[in-house]
């Protein structure tokens, strides 16, 4: 298999290429290396990641299913916080305020009105803002995750 010269930004480096089954292939470390990046290994997976954080190579699907993979630790530790204790704390406790006042509607006897009113805020606690919830909960699941590639 005829090797391929790397050359990087004008120079040329020690690290061979090939094509193998007509796909290009270069060394991972000396190409991170030759432009300053960063290269981490988790598993099957190569991370490589330039000074703006953002992941340029990967062996695995995590860097397109998760935009957090890369991303330096603190900026993933101030967006978990912003989720966690702004956020979904927010609507949470909006969501736990139509249960009280459902739960109120409830106690009371009312009438028809009442029942009404109790049908409508049930209504409104399936469907308020779960799809929120449930969009912010799968972020911060894709945080954590980048989070522990950082740790291996």
């Amino acid at each position: 298999m005829p090797k391929s010269t790397l050359i990087v930004n004008g120079k040329t480096q020690e690290d061979k290429g090939a094509v193998i089954d007509g796909r290009t292939n270069a060394p991972v470390r000396a190409l991170s290396d030759a432009l300053g990046a960063d290269i981490q290994v988790s598993g099957k997976t190569i991370y490589v990641t330039t000074d703006d954080a953002q992941p340029i190579v990967g062996s695995g699907s995590e860097s397109i299913d998760n935009p957090y993979i890369g991303q330096p630790k603190a900026s993933l530790e101030k967006i978990k916080a912003g989720l966690e204790n702004d956020t979904l704390k927010l609507l949470k406790s909006e969501r736990d305020e139509i249960k009280a006042g459902i739960d109120q509607l409830k106690a009371s006897s009312g009438g028809e009105l009442t029942q009404k009113t109790i049908e409508s805020a049930e209504k409104n606690l399936a469907t308020y803002k779960a799809a929120d919830i449930q969009k912010y909960t799968k972020e911060l699941e894709l945080i954590n995750e980048a989070l522990q590639a950082l740790e291996n």
